[in-house]
């Protein structure tokens, strides 16, 4: 018995020594993988979990919350995690929250990807709350070149989008709508080697803000070339000239590559659009320095890629830039 637990022994070193030696002199270990897991969100309680958030907090990354019909009054949070929100059907699955608060929106996302939903940031004509010195403080801490007085006053997006999880990751929206009676549609900072891409979306503003608002970081240590795609989406706007609101902070750290394919433009206070692409000034850039930049409409570190073609504003088109 002895002999042949020695000879079993034996025969599991030599393996662990071919594998070391084939990985280049480390061993091989088999790794069991985290098979990814579905979550079903149903109000009406024959799901895993009544509200999104609860499905948010239990699944880990690349799990499925599968969102059944209804409307769902939640300010969602996924925070430092790469999930996938799945709706049943955008005209039937209904995010929405009361945006009059900058730190308290619909959705706050950073990774994974979001289809099939409507997603509202709700104008209730309520005053942002009244917060403590001490609340006041936990969130100076929290900022990161930012602060309470300088936020206090804005109203929340409809979905946000700037956290540093997003770095050297991708975030993808497909067929949702996306509605703002407040803010900005969706607000996004983009971080290094990123990619945040809509695909048939809608994008519909009808308080002050655009439809698009986006930065880059302005942090050494997450900054680099990140990509923004927009593929058969719609834009308009109602009260906001502008759709697209682009500020350039640290152009020296960092790369913004656009792409536009078939996206289609309206702003009634900048009236329609004309074949030319000239009516109404639908973009609106921000340079930190002051100076005019050389990228896409005067923008600094941003550019248009050879893909971009197809919509309705001559700006969007790599062929037909307007100077």
């Amino acid at each position: 018995m002895k002999q042949i637990k020695i000879t079993i022994l034996m025969i599991a070193l030599i393996f662990m020594a071919v594998g070391a030696s084939a990985a280049g002199g480390r061993a091989v270990y088999a790794k069991e993988s985290r098979r990814s897991k579905e979550y079903v969100i149903a109000q009406d309680g024959s799901g895993d979990f009544a509200t999104i958030q609860e499905g948010v907090d239990k699944a880990a990354d690349g799990d499925t919350l599968i969102i059944r019909e209804g409307t769902y009054y939640e300010e969602v949070l996924v925070m430092n995690k790469e999930i996938n929100l799945v709706g049943a059907d955008k005209n039937l699955c209904i995010l929405k929250y009361d945006t009059a608060s900058y730190r308290h929106v619909p959705l706050t996302i950073a990774a994974g990807s979001v289809s099939n939903l409507t997603i509202c940031g709700v104008d209730s004509g309520a005053q942002p709350v009244c917060l403590t010195q001490e609340e006041i403080a936990r969130i100076d801490a929290e900022l990161v070149g930012d602060s309470w007085e300088r936020q206090k006053d804005y109203k929340g997006y409809a979905v946000h989008v700037d956290q540093n999880f997003l770095y050297g990751r991708q975030l993808s929206f497909k067929n949702c709508r996306i509605v703002s009676e407040n803010s900005h549609c969706v607000g996004i900072g983009t971080r290094g080697e990123s990619e945040i891409s809509f695909e048939d979306c809608d994008f519909i503003s009808t308080g002050e803000g655009s439809c698009i608002y986006l930065h880059d970081p302005t942090t050494p240590e997450v900054s680099g070339r990140a990509e923004f795609r927009m593929t058969n989406c719609r834009m308009a706007s109602s009260v906001s000239p502008y759709v697209m609101n682009l500020q350039s902070l640290m152009p020296e750290n960092n790369l913004i590559a656009l792409t536009f394919q078939n996206v289609q433009v309206n702003s009634i206070n900048a009236g329609p659009v004309k074949s030319d692409g000239t009516a109404g000034q639908y973009i609106a850039v921000y340079n930190e320095s002051g100076l005019s930049g050389e990228g896409w409409c005067g923008l600094e570190g941003y550019y248009l890629t050879a893909e971009s073609r197809g919509n309705t504003l001559a700006e969007m088109n790599v062929y037909e830039q307007i100077d």
